[in-house]
């Protein structure tokens, strides 16, 4: 809970220079001053409509806040919506190991499982999600007879929601970036504009390791956390998040 900037515009009547002071005139220009920051709401966050985000931690509570974070996401998605993703190190493996339970982290026939802690791993599972994100890109692209790529008319409506055509969308975790970033998958990821229903969800204690292509931080303290990008800047004074997971269309 914390401050936000209204998502409402209300308007006043310009200001003009007047001998007079008139009160009630004077109230109207205070309105929209006063409800252009909202205190006390409830701060909400979508790894859709953000699909690249950092986590950064500069508290005590980094681990509970993830796991408070995964229980609330496998709680309000089923295995079939949803798969997540977790590429992590020996080191860190551990923290996760939970995770392997989870029917969400396994493909619908069992094949594979999203875990992956080294190298063979982590190729495994990025070819399966760069065949399935290929073949969600060669729906909104197509190809000229001369081989160059040109981006397909897309309705409107599949301009800003084009994971919503696929029953299936894929969260993509990782605590060390580093493991991921020399892979073909990513590559790909990372050069598409559209959302095909992948989200990249980095956890740092420092933007050191993070790729140039996440612009939104969501950066927790002790005692106030806030939500930073290129645009905009806002903070939480207190770290009780309520983060909207809104995945494909479900």
């Amino acid at each position: 809970v914390g401050t936000y900037p209204s998502s409402v515009k209300i308007g006043a009547p310009q200001k003009h220079f007047s001998l007079d002071e008139d009160d009630l005139t004077n109230k109207v220009y205070e309105v929209p001053e006063k409800y252009r920051i909202l205190n006390n709401v409830p701060v909400a966050f979508s790894f859709a409509k953000t699909n690249i985000v950092s986590f950064l931690f500069d508290c005590t509570f980094k681990r509970s806040f993830i796991d408070g974070l995964l229980l609330q996401i496998a709680a309000y998605h089923s295995a079939l919506d949803l798969k997540i993703i977790l590429i992590t190190n020996k080191e860190n493996e551990s923290e996760w190991d939970y995770l392997r339970k989870m029917p969400h982290v396994w493909s619908d026939d069992k094949s594979i499982r999203f875990f992956a802690t080294n190298t063979g791993e982590i190729k495994r599972v990025t070819s399966y999600l760069e065949k399935e994100f290929l073949t969600r890109q060669a729906f909104f692209r197509k190809k000229s007879e001369d081989g160059s790529e040109n981006v397909q008319e897309v309705r409107s409506v599949d301009k800003e929601l084009p994971y919503s055509k696929y029953s299936t969308y894929y969260l993509i975790l990782t605590d060390d970036f580093r493991m991921l970033k020399n892979t073909n998958f990513i590559n790909e990821f990372f050069k598409e504009k559209l959302n095909l229903g992948f989200s990249l969800v980095m956890f740092e204690d420092s933007m050191r390791n993070l790729p140039q292509e996440c612009e939104t931080f969501v950066v927790l303290g002790e005692k106030e956390c806030g939500i930073l990008n290129k645009m905009s800047l806002f903070y939480v004074k207190y770290v009780v998040f309520f983060i909207s997971v809104w995945f494909s269309n479900i």
